[in-house]
């Protein structure tokens, strides 16, 4: 990684990356669960409906 400031000079003190990879994986695992919370229940709210009774709330 390159790193400079707005005028082309390197920066003092040097920058430093740290990233807390514990963290995000609590996070990423967190939003992970609530993906699939939200996907088993559309699956089973669907799988309740009756193809015939969703074709018929149509007609009028």
């Amino acid at each position: 990684m390159i790193v400079t400031s707005g005028d082309g000079v390197r920066v003092v003190p040097p920058v430093v990356l740290d990233v807390d990879w514990q963290v995000i994986g609590v996070i990423a695992g967190i939003v992970g669960t609530i993906l699939i919370a939200i996907s088993v229940g559309l699956i089973s709210s669907v799988r309740k409906i009756s193809p015939p009774r969703v074709m018929r709330m149509g007609q009028g």
